[in-house]
């Protein structure tokens, strides 16, 4: 019991018992994963307009000055990314 304890203080003094960011996707495999879900998630109607969608806001953020603003545009597609897209 003891050995435990002062493992689980070893661990919170260093850091370890906060949950681990997910990394976050470069830009291009991003896009290629998000494609590849709307080809396989979603019906033809939906995909034409979400790969329109998708192909629109990458080319908006493709010449940008300030790379905050490419942080902040990944971060709001790992969601769709990496989670199970409905078709419903």
């Amino acid at each position: 019991m003891r050995q435990s304890l002062s493992r689980l203080a070893s661990a919170a003094a260093q850091g370890g018992l906060r949950p681990k960011p997910t990394a976050l996707l470069p830009p291009i495999p991003l896009y290629r994963r998000l494609l590849r879900a709307h080809r396989k998630h979603l019906p033809a109607d939906m995909r034409v307009l979400g790969d329109e969608y998708i192909k629109a806001e990458f080319r908006a953020h493709r010449n940008i000055d300030n790379p905050a603003h490419l942080v902040s545009l990944i971060p709001a597609y790992r969601p769709t990314a990496t989670g199970p897209l409905s078709a419903s």
